[in-house]
Protein backbone atom coordinates (compact mmCIF):
# COMPACT_ATOMS: atom_id res chain seq x y z
CA UNK A 1 0.00 0.00 0.00
CA UNK A 2 1.35 3.28 -0.86
CA UNK A 3 0.95 6.82 0.66
CA UNK A 4 2.01 10.45 -0.53
CA UNK A 5 4.43 11.54 1.63
CA UNK A 6 3.02 14.78 2.93
CA UNK A 7 -0.61 14.27 2.71
CA UNK A 8 -0.95 10.97 3.79
CA UNK A 9 -3.25 9.69 1.45
CA UNK A 10 -3.46 6.37 -0.17
CA UNK A 11 -2.58 6.49 -4.45
CA UNK A 12 -3.24 2.82 -4.89
CA UNK A 13 -7.07 2.75 -4.67
CA UNK A 14 -9.76 5.02 -6.24
CA UNK A 15 -11.67 6.77 -3.67
CA UNK A 16 -15.22 6.59 -2.80
CA UNK A 17 -16.16 9.92 -4.16
CA UNK A 18 -14.15 9.40 -7.60
CA UNK A 19 -17.01 6.17 -8.15
CA UNK A 20 -19.66 8.40 -6.91
CA UNK A 21 -18.78 10.66 -9.97
CA UNK A 22 -17.98 8.57 -12.41
CA UNK A 23 -21.91 7.14 -11.09
CA UNK A 24 -23.91 10.16 -11.50
CA UNK A 25 -21.99 11.50 -15.00
CA UNK A 26 -23.31 7.77 -15.92
CA UNK A 27 -26.82 9.05 -14.52
CA UNK A 28 -26.47 12.20 -16.25
CA UNK A 29 -26.08 10.73 -19.83
CA UNK A 30 -29.18 9.34 -19.09
CA UNK A 31 -31.04 11.89 -18.53
CA UNK A 32 -28.85 14.05 -20.64
CA UNK A 33 -30.11 16.60 -17.73
CA UNK A 34 -25.87 16.61 -16.33
CA UNK A 35 -25.83 16.10 -12.82
CA UNK A 36 -28.45 18.33 -11.33
CA UNK A 37 -30.63 15.78 -9.91
CA UNK A 38 -33.81 18.02 -10.86
CA UNK A 39 -37.27 16.20 -10.88
CA UNK A 40 -37.61 14.29 -14.19
CA UNK A 41 -41.56 14.54 -14.31
CA UNK A 42 -40.21 18.93 -14.69
CA UNK A 43 -38.36 18.76 -18.53
CA UNK A 44 -35.87 21.79 -18.25
CA UNK A 45 -37.69 23.95 -20.66
CA UNK A 46 -33.76 25.19 -22.47
CA UNK A 47 -33.91 21.46 -23.31
CA UNK A 48 -34.75 20.80 -26.85
CA UNK A 49 -37.16 17.72 -25.97
CA UNK A 50 -37.84 16.85 -29.55
CA UNK A 51 -34.35 16.07 -30.86
CA UNK A 52 -33.82 12.70 -32.12
CA UNK A 53 -32.20 10.21 -29.61
CA UNK A 54 -30.61 6.72 -30.17
CA UNK A 55 -32.48 4.48 -28.12
CA UNK A 56 -29.38 2.45 -27.36
CA UNK A 57 -27.73 5.28 -26.04
CA UNK A 58 -29.85 4.99 -22.80
CA UNK A 59 -29.29 1.24 -22.88
CA UNK A 60 -25.48 1.59 -23.12
CA UNK A 61 -25.90 4.87 -20.08
CA UNK A 62 -28.07 2.35 -17.99
CA UNK A 63 -25.89 -0.29 -18.80
CA UNK A 64 -22.42 1.50 -17.29
CA UNK A 65 -24.60 3.04 -14.10
CA UNK A 66 -25.40 -0.62 -13.53
CA UNK A 67 -21.51 -1.46 -13.28
CA UNK A 68 -21.14 1.97 -11.17
CA UNK A 69 -23.03 1.58 -8.83
CA UNK A 70 -21.87 -2.08 -7.99
CA UNK A 71 -18.42 -1.07 -7.71
CA UNK A 72 -19.45 1.84 -5.68
CA UNK A 73 -21.30 -0.37 -3.28
CA UNK A 74 -18.24 -2.44 -2.42
CA UNK A 75 -16.23 0.16 -2.55
CA UNK A 76 -17.92 1.40 0.54
CA UNK A 77 -18.51 -1.56 1.67
CA UNK A 78 -14.50 -2.23 2.11
CA UNK A 79 -14.22 0.39 4.16
CA UNK A 80 -16.93 -0.21 6.39
CA UNK A 81 -15.47 -3.50 7.07
CA UNK A 82 -17.12 -5.55 5.07
CA UNK A 83 -20.84 -4.02 6.98
CA UNK A 84 -23.77 -3.43 4.58
CA UNK A 85 -23.43 0.23 4.66
CA UNK A 86 -27.14 1.10 3.34
CA UNK A 87 -29.01 -0.44 6.73
CA UNK A 88 -29.34 2.88 8.61
CA UNK A 89 -29.70 4.84 4.96
CA UNK A 90 -33.58 5.99 3.93
CA UNK A 91 -33.97 4.42 0.63
CA UNK A 92 -30.78 2.40 0.73
CA UNK A 93 -32.17 -0.92 -0.53
CA UNK A 94 -31.86 0.49 -4.09
CA UNK A 95 -28.13 -0.37 -4.24
CA UNK A 96 -29.62 -4.12 -3.35
CA UNK A 97 -31.90 -3.88 -6.27
CA UNK A 98 -29.32 -2.37 -8.44
CA UNK A 99 -27.08 -4.83 -7.70
CA UNK A 100 -29.96 -7.52 -8.56
CA UNK A 101 -30.41 -5.61 -12.23
CA UNK A 102 -26.78 -5.32 -12.88
CA UNK A 103 -25.87 -9.28 -12.37
CA UNK A 104 -29.39 -9.93 -14.44
CA UNK A 105 -28.21 -8.04 -16.83
CA UNK A 106 -24.76 -8.96 -17.04
CA UNK A 107 -24.60 -12.38 -16.32
CA UNK A 108 -28.73 -13.18 -18.04
CA UNK A 109 -28.82 -10.38 -21.04
CA UNK A 110 -31.88 -9.44 -19.30
CA UNK A 111 -33.44 -6.18 -20.55
CA UNK A 112 -34.27 -4.29 -17.93
CA UNK A 113 -35.40 -1.21 -19.34
CA UNK A 114 -39.30 -0.47 -20.46
CA UNK A 115 -38.72 2.16 -23.09
CA UNK A 116 -42.37 1.56 -24.44
CA UNK A 117 -41.52 1.35 -27.97
CA UNK A 118 -41.73 -1.32 -30.79
CA UNK A 119 -38.93 -3.32 -31.67
CA UNK A 120 -38.23 -1.26 -34.83
CA UNK A 121 -37.75 1.56 -33.72
CA UNK A 122 -34.67 2.95 -32.70
CA UNK A 123 -34.51 7.09 -32.93
CA UNK A 124 -36.83 8.42 -30.72
CA UNK A 125 -37.08 12.05 -29.31
CA UNK A 126 -35.54 12.57 -26.21
CA UNK A 127 -39.07 13.44 -24.36
CA UNK A 128 -39.22 9.73 -24.33
CA UNK A 129 -36.58 9.65 -21.48
CA UNK A 130 -39.06 10.97 -18.84
CA UNK A 131 -41.20 7.64 -19.10
CA UNK A 132 -38.86 5.31 -19.31
CA UNK A 133 -39.19 2.43 -16.75
CA UNK A 134 -37.75 -0.30 -15.07
CA UNK A 135 -39.46 -3.85 -16.30
CA UNK A 136 -41.84 -5.44 -13.69
CA UNK A 137 -39.46 -8.52 -13.32
CA UNK A 138 -36.26 -9.28 -14.68
CA UNK A 139 -35.05 -12.65 -16.51
CA UNK A 140 -32.72 -14.57 -14.67
CA UNK A 141 -30.69 -17.94 -14.63
CA UNK A 142 -29.45 -17.83 -10.70
CA UNK A 143 -32.28 -16.83 -8.10
CA UNK A 144 -31.71 -14.46 -5.79
CA UNK A 145 -34.88 -14.09 -3.11
CA UNK A 146 -33.18 -11.08 -1.50
CA UNK A 147 -31.98 -9.05 -4.54
CA UNK A 148 -35.34 -9.86 -6.27
CA UNK A 149 -37.46 -8.62 -3.41
CA UNK A 150 -35.42 -5.59 -3.07
CA UNK A 151 -36.34 -5.01 -6.79
CA UNK A 152 -39.91 -5.23 -6.80
CA UNK A 153 -40.21 -3.04 -3.47
CA UNK A 154 -37.98 0.40 -5.18
CA UNK A 155 -37.07 -0.35 -8.90
CA UNK A 156 -40.17 -2.41 -10.91
CA UNK A 157 -42.14 -0.36 -12.51
CA UNK A 158 -40.76 2.70 -11.48
CA UNK A 159 -38.48 5.85 -13.54
CA UNK A 160 -35.24 4.73 -14.23
CA UNK A 161 -33.59 8.47 -14.16
CA UNK A 162 -35.70 9.28 -11.29
CA UNK A 163 -34.28 5.51 -9.20
CA UNK A 164 -30.66 6.63 -10.49
CA UNK A 165 -30.87 9.58 -8.75
CA UNK A 166 -32.10 8.44 -5.66
CA UNK A 167 -29.49 5.88 -5.11
CA UNK A 168 -26.96 8.28 -6.21
CA UNK A 169 -27.96 10.36 -3.30
CA UNK A 170 -27.81 7.12 -1.19
CA UNK A 171 -24.43 6.65 -1.99
CA UNK A 172 -23.73 10.07 -1.39
CA UNK A 173 -25.12 9.26 2.65
CA UNK A 174 -23.13 6.21 2.45
CA UNK A 175 -19.73 8.49 1.66
CA UNK A 176 -20.49 10.89 4.43
CA UNK A 177 -20.97 8.88 7.20
CA UNK A 178 -17.96 7.23 6.32
CA UNK A 179 -16.12 9.88 6.52
CA UNK A 180 -17.64 10.74 9.82
CA UNK A 181 -16.87 8.09 11.53
CA UNK A 182 -12.91 7.91 10.44
CA UNK A 183 -12.35 11.89 10.84
CA UNK A 184 -10.01 12.84 13.67
CA UNK A 185 -12.21 13.99 16.86
CA UNK A 186 -12.86 17.96 16.87
CA UNK A 187 -11.68 19.86 19.77
CA UNK A 188 -13.44 22.14 22.34
CA UNK A 189 -12.24 25.75 21.97
CA UNK A 190 -13.06 27.17 25.60
CA UNK A 191 -11.01 30.17 24.52
CA UNK A 192 -13.54 31.43 21.87
CA UNK A 193 -15.97 34.57 23.85
CA UNK A 194 -18.43 35.49 20.60
CA UNK A 195 -19.39 33.82 17.33
CA UNK A 196 -21.11 35.29 14.52
CA UNK A 197 -23.12 33.10 13.24
CA UNK A 198 -25.07 33.39 9.73
CA UNK A 199 -27.61 31.63 7.36
CA UNK A 200 -28.76 32.41 4.22
CA UNK A 201 -32.79 31.35 3.08
CA UNK A 202 -32.91 30.75 -0.49
CA UNK A 203 -35.85 30.77 -2.60
CA UNK A 204 -36.18 26.84 -3.09
CA UNK A 205 -36.08 26.30 0.45
CA UNK A 206 -38.86 25.77 3.12
CA UNK A 207 -39.50 26.45 6.54
CA UNK A 208 -38.39 23.10 7.72
CA UNK A 209 -35.33 22.95 5.78
CA UNK A 210 -33.99 26.00 6.79
CA UNK A 211 -35.30 25.45 10.37
CA UNK A 212 -32.90 22.04 10.31
CA UNK A 213 -29.77 23.82 9.21
CA UNK A 214 -30.66 26.34 11.58
CA UNK A 215 -30.65 24.35 14.56
CA UNK A 216 -27.77 22.31 13.67
CA UNK A 217 -25.56 25.19 13.21
CA UNK A 218 -26.53 26.18 16.98
CA UNK A 219 -25.78 22.56 18.03
CA UNK A 220 -22.35 22.72 16.86
CA UNK A 221 -21.83 25.94 18.17
CA UNK A 222 -22.84 25.14 21.82
CA UNK A 223 -20.68 22.22 21.46
CA UNK A 224 -17.41 23.51 20.15
CA UNK A 225 -17.52 26.38 21.28
CA UNK A 226 -19.24 26.62 24.99
CA UNK A 227 -17.92 29.69 26.41
CA UNK A 228 -18.78 32.09 23.06
CA UNK A 229 -21.99 34.71 23.65
CA UNK A 230 -23.60 33.48 20.42
CA UNK A 231 -25.20 36.20 17.56
CA UNK A 232 -26.91 34.99 14.73
CA UNK A 233 -27.74 36.78 11.32
CA UNK A 234 -30.45 35.74 8.64
CA UNK A 235 -31.13 36.91 5.31
CA UNK A 236 -33.63 35.49 2.99
CA UNK A 237 -33.59 35.18 -0.21
CA UNK A 238 -37.02 35.57 -2.30
CA UNK A 239 -40.37 34.04 -0.33
CA UNK A 240 -41.87 37.34 -0.83
CA UNK A 241 -45.97 37.86 -1.61
CA UNK A 242 -47.44 39.70 -4.25
CA UNK A 243 -47.40 42.83 -1.55
CA UNK A 244 -44.02 42.50 -1.01
CA UNK A 245 -44.42 40.75 2.30
CA UNK A 246 -42.79 37.48 3.57
CA UNK A 247 -44.76 34.61 2.73
CA UNK A 248 -45.95 32.19 5.58
CA UNK A 249 -42.99 29.74 6.05
CA UNK A 250 -40.79 32.86 6.46
CA UNK A 251 -43.17 34.50 8.57
CA UNK A 252 -42.74 31.97 11.00
CA UNK A 253 -39.12 31.06 11.01
CA UNK A 254 -38.53 34.12 11.97
CA UNK A 255 -41.42 35.10 14.16
CA UNK A 256 -41.95 31.17 15.83
CA UNK A 257 -39.35 29.79 15.52
CA UNK A 258 -36.04 31.72 16.07
CA UNK A 259 -37.82 34.88 18.57
CA UNK A 260 -40.15 32.29 19.76
CA UNK A 261 -38.30 29.08 20.13
CA UNK A 262 -34.38 29.85 19.48
CA UNK A 263 -33.58 33.15 21.19
CA UNK A 264 -33.10 31.83 24.52
CA UNK A 265 -30.09 29.91 23.22
CA UNK A 266 -28.60 33.16 21.77
CA UNK A 267 -26.87 36.21 22.84
CA UNK A 268 -28.15 38.45 19.85
CA UNK A 269 -30.63 37.69 17.00
CA UNK A 270 -31.08 39.80 13.85
CA UNK A 271 -33.21 38.85 11.03
CA UNK A 272 -35.07 41.07 8.61
CA UNK A 273 -38.31 41.57 10.35
CA UNK A 274 -36.87 41.91 14.20
CA UNK A 275 -33.24 42.28 16.10
CA UNK A 276 -33.34 42.01 19.50
CA UNK A 277 -30.88 40.84 22.61
CA UNK A 278 -31.32 38.56 25.34
CA UNK A 279 -31.41 40.14 28.36
CA UNK A 280 -30.59 36.66 30.18
CA UNK A 281 -27.78 34.34 30.38
CA UNK A 282 -27.95 32.32 27.49
CA UNK A 283 -29.02 28.98 27.40
CA UNK A 284 -26.97 25.74 26.14
CA UNK A 285 -29.30 23.10 26.94
CA UNK A 286 -30.75 22.52 23.31
CA UNK A 287 -32.21 19.41 22.40
CA UNK A 288 -30.26 16.63 21.00
CA UNK A 289 -32.52 16.47 18.08
CA UNK A 290 -35.49 18.89 16.55
CA UNK A 291 -38.69 17.66 16.14
CA UNK A 292 -41.22 19.71 13.98
CA UNK A 293 -44.56 18.50 14.56
CA UNK A 294 -48.28 21.46 13.27
CA UNK A 295 -49.73 21.07 16.72
CA UNK A 296 -49.37 19.30 19.88
CA UNK A 297 -51.84 16.86 18.75
CA UNK A 298 -49.65 15.22 16.58
CA UNK A 299 -46.98 14.97 19.26
CA UNK A 300 -46.58 10.89 20.01
CA UNK A 301 -47.12 9.86 23.66
CA UNK A 302 -44.38 10.00 26.08
CA UNK A 303 -42.60 12.75 24.31
CA UNK A 304 -41.39 16.24 26.22
CA UNK A 305 -43.07 18.81 24.62
CA UNK A 306 -41.65 21.19 26.32
CA UNK A 307 -38.65 20.33 24.54
CA UNK A 308 -39.73 20.52 21.06
CA UNK A 309 -40.68 23.31 18.76
CA UNK A 310 -44.32 23.69 18.55
CA UNK A 311 -45.24 26.72 16.31
CA UNK A 312 -49.06 26.63 18.47
CA UNK A 313 -47.53 27.69 21.64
Amino acid sequence: MTADSESGVQRDRLEPEVLLYGFMRSIGRFTRSGLSGESLTEPDQDDDLDRQVLTIEWTNAVFEALNWSVTLDERIRHESKGEDWTVSIDGGSVIRALRYARNSVHHDWSAALDIGLAPDEFLVPHATVFGITWVDELAVGRPDRRGAAAYVDTLAGRNVGETLLAAGKVCEEGIRALRAASAPPREVNTEAKAMALYHCVYPEENFERAAREIFDLIAHTIEFFPNAKRSFYLDIEGHRTPTDAFDDDMFELQKDFLLGFLMPFLAELHTPLVHARNRKSQRADLPEELHIYASADDVPKGVDITRLYDPNK
